[in-house]
């Protein structure tokens, strides 16, 4: 009898270490499911999908124009960013070898994310995909209320000239 309060003593001093984190993505039922938007949604959270095994960080930040700015970090350091026009054009792309110190402030960065998402309006909208645990774990932020450590990502990977300057 007195082995089983233990435990249940331990569970709860374990209190939120002990918990899973949900790799459940957002509910982005109440956007408009244009055709647009359900590719950029599919590529955040298909963790099935050859290019996530692949990498560790996937961004997709939309804009009031229509476009979707993307941004994937491989599991080796490469980052890529565009900006996609739907089945129109893909513009302004970059890439680079992040170093392996960068690749370490990502991943405590990435860390450091807070787990609860939020659902601003589409053109503030802040898709973040990442590789923990096993898991291809999404998250969805405000583009005007970041988070400290989503501002921390942008400074390791390079922040696009779209959306530097927001408050």
């Amino acid at each position: 009898m007195r082995t089983g309060g233990v435990i249940v003593f331990l569970l709860l001093l374990a209190g939120p270490w002990a918990q899973a984190e949900n790799p459940l993505p957002p509910d982005f039922q109440h956007y408009p499911q244009t055709e647009a938007f359900q590719a950029a949604i599919r590529f955040q959270t298909d963790e099935a999908a050859d290019q996530q095994l692949a990498n560790l960080l996937a961004i997709s930040v939309f804009r009031s124009n229509g476009a979707v700015l993307m941004y994937v970090v491989g599991k080796e350091g490469q980052e890529r960013d565009v900006r996609r026009i739907y089945k129109w054009a893909d513009q302004a792309s970059h890439q680079k070898q992040l170093t392996p110190s960068a690749m370490q402030d990502l991943r405590g960065a990435i860390h450091e994310l807070p787990t609860e998402s939020v659902l601003p309006p589409i053109e503030h909208l802040v898709v973040v995909s990442f590789a923990a645990e096993g898991a291809w774990i999404t998250r969805s932020y405000d583009s005007q209320a970041l988070p400290p450590a989503m501002r921390r990502i942008y400074e390791i990977i390079g922040e696009r000239f779209e959306t530097q300057g927001r408050p």
